[in-house]
């Protein structure tokens, strides 16, 4: 993966496949027991990957969508660039289709 502080151009013709590291949420409705929150506390981070269409990038977030139509996307995943780990970028020869 490349340095995840790269800079490209945003567009439906931009494609990155952006490794981050997954924020994890182990708070629960109901009671745990100290073990099970022991374990949840030392678990390892996980990677994660997201391909997606750049929309923007800021010192602060790379910024994905899946979709990109002519005039509207299906939304956004905003990434913090804290928790990046590499940005790649897919080049998509010329002539390839769609």
């Amino acid at each position: 993966m490349a340095d995840g502080c790269m800079s490209v151009e945003s567009g439906p013709d931009r494609v990155a496949i952006v490794e981050w590291i997954d924020v994890e949420d182990h708070t629960s409705p109901s009671w745990v027991d100290s073990d099970q929150m022991l374990e949840d506390a030392i678990e390892p981070f996980r990677i994660i990957r997201t391909v997606g269409f750049i929309v923007e990038q800021t010192e602060e977030r790379v910024s994905l969508t899946m979709t990109w139509g002519p005039s509207e996307t299906c939304g956004v995943i905003n990434i913090p660039r804290g928790l990046i780990k590499g940005v790649q970028i897919v080049q998509v020869a010329e002539g390839d289709p769609p």
